[in-house]
């Protein structure tokens, strides 16, 4: 998956902790899509694709702390055991910190939306 200079600039220009913690998620993102998945900035956010144009996963830096979206909030109530402790939504994890997130978890989640694992 080809990096958007969007998403780069994005990320670049957010407070330290923050860009450290999307940066991450980015990584992993990239380390589990396949090659059809596209990463695009839309909606003021990171967003990815896949080959039919429909959406996966997008993240976000906001006021309260971050995002990362799912299409699938079905997916996602199957981990919310192991995302304990944090703020879900339908289809949303809300975090403050990197380091609040299971990671292991974060990539069986990821591949599973992208339809990898």
């Amino acid at each position: 998956m080809k990096k958007d200079t969007e998403v780069t600039q994005y990320i670049q220009a957010l407070k330290p902790d923050r860009a450290k913690a999307l940066k991450a998620i980015r990584k992993l993102i990239h380390e589990v899509a396949s090659g059809d998945v596209t990463e695009t900035f839309q909606y003021k956010m990171p967003t990815y694709k896949d080959a039919n144009g429909e959406f996966l996963l997008s993240m976000a830096s906001q006021k309260a702390g971050m995002s990362l979206y799912t299409c699938d909030g079905e997916l996602l109530e199957n981990y919310r055991e192991e995302f304990s402790g944090l703020d879900l939504g339908k289809g949303c994890i809300r975090f403050k910190k990197l380091e609040q997130l299971p990671m292991d978890t974060l990539r069986t989640l990821v591949a599973n939306t992208m339809g990898t694992g």
